[in-house]
């Protein structure tokens, strides 16, 4: 059975009983996946269905969907994730065929890995909330009679409105706009 933390997804005999001893433990280092695009839930699913100890380091974003602002987690590496494995003991041929993985990261014949204390100090970062957009950041409005100016983003006005600095007729002006008519631009 998977658990879903603040941190990440790990499965069930990462945070319990199941959790290797001590000295199995040192023998066992922690690989890069690449997973196929936006497919790592399914990658981490199907590999600790398999026996393989996973862990899908995740954040908190604040996202625009169906016209209102949502918290939503998404990995913080996205396309990778973390496996558990032992280099003598484990077998690495399924994890290559598993559905939702890509490849095992590697340079050469050098299979690059974390060790545990690595790992724990990833667990440890808490994730903060990344908001929508940053004092400074320049954006675009995409409704409106203003649709397709760009103006700089401010501050939040609220939950659902945010401040720009537009430029119009000369001057500088603060105004006031719905959040999920904006994007960032580029």
């Amino acid at each position: 059975m998977d658990s879903v933390s603040r941190y990440g997804r790990l499965s069930a005999s990462v945070l319990g009983e199941g959790r290797p001893e001590a000295s199995d433990r040192e023998a066992q280092r922690w690989y890069v996946v690449q997973a196929k695009p936006r497919e790592e839930q399914r990658a981490v699913e199907n590999l600790s269905r398999q026996g393989y100890l996973c862990y899908l380091p995740l954040r908190d974003t604040e996202k625009i969907r169906r016209r209102a602002k949502v918290v939503v987690s998404e990995p913080l590496f996205p396309g990778y994730l973390f496996v558990g494995l032992d280099r003598v003991h484990s077998d690495w041929s399924k994890i290559r065929s598993t559905r939702g993985v890509n490849r095992i990261v590697r340079f050469g014949d050098h299979y690059p890995s974390l060790s545990q204390e690595a790992l724990d100090g990833l667990e440890r970062c808490r994730a903060v909330l990344r908001p929508l957009f940053n004092r400074g950041d320049m954006v675009r409005i995409t409704a409106g009679a203003f649709s397709g100016i760009e103006a700089v983003f401010v501050e939040p006005d609220g939950d659902a409105r945010v401040i720009l600095l537009m430029r119009m007729l000369g001057s500088e002006h603060n105004v006031s706009f719905p959040a999920f008519d904006l994007v960032p631009a580029y």
